[in-house]
């Protein structure tokens, strides 16, 4: 019969997303709890915007400002332009009404970026989910201060898993992709391919990591603890 060598691995989904924001504020309300299904594009939390809304009035009077400058230095570039062939103004005149709208110019495309990016800040206070799939953590609560690259929640998309595990040089040796490698996860036993074999050991503990794919329709979750029963070769037994 075959023989096996058991080693231990983990449920692991191939989607997995550690919801943050870009945005320092309170977190003012959340959605969604752990456990929750959700869709793609779905509302899970939002943060306050006060000062987000206050850089935003900020920098729309900027554009403005930048716009009045500009529509002036314009005008006195277009007259001056208009009055040095006829003699009227200087050429150093002429010039400096051009470096005048030159820098106007300049300010107001200066202006305009920094709103923009004003208006792109109001949509971090709303957060959504990035694909369909289920909240397995819920890292934080409204009135908790939400900074730029804090995860505040972990979405993970069910329907995406593999089994990995790390196997012993002399196991990895007999391994090739497509192979049939049993697993089992309580009382049930389940058959996943061999997806990959990564051949650089783990300079701590000399394994390898192995990824075996999960047929779908299987009942698995994320994180689940699994045994994974690696064919080794044939020893002889008796059977009752």
């Amino acid at each position: 019969a075959t023989a096996y060598a058991t080693t231990p691995g983990t449920v692991i989904s191939l989607k997995r997303a550690e919801i943050s924001s870009r945005l320092t504020g309170y977190v003012r309300h959340v959605d969604v709890q752990a456990g929750d299904r959700v869709r793609a594009g779905q509302h899970l939390l939002s943060i306050d915007s006060s000062d987000v809304t206050g850089n935003l009035q900020q920098a729309q009077a900027g554009v403005n400002q930048a716009q009045a400058v500009y529509d002036e230095a314009s005008l006195n570039f277009q007259r001056y332009s208009t009055l040095f062939p006829q003699g009227a103004v200087s050429r150093m005149q002429l010039d400096e009404a051009q470096r005048q709208y030159n820098t106007a110019k300049a300010q107001l495309q200066a202006s305009q970026a920094a709103l923009r990016m004003a208006k792109a800040a109001i949509g971090y206070a709303d957060v959504s989910a990035p694909f369909a799939g289920v909240v397995v953590e819920k890292l934080v609560d409204p009135g908790d201060l939400a900074t730029p690259g804090k995860p505040l929640l972990v979405v993970e998309d069910e329907h995406t898993l593999e089994v990995q595990c790390y196997v012993p040089d002399d196991i990895y040796a007999r391994l090739h992709p497509g192979q049939k490698i049993p697993f089992s996860a309580s009382s049930d036993t389940y058959v996943g391919i061999l997806k990959s074999a990564v051949s650089a050991a783990d300079p701590q503990t000399h394994t390898h990591l192995i990824r075996l794919g999960i047929p779908a329709g299987d009942s698995l979750t994320s994180g689940l603890y699994v045994r994974v029963h690696v064919p080794v070769g044939e020893q002889s037994m008796v059977r009752v």
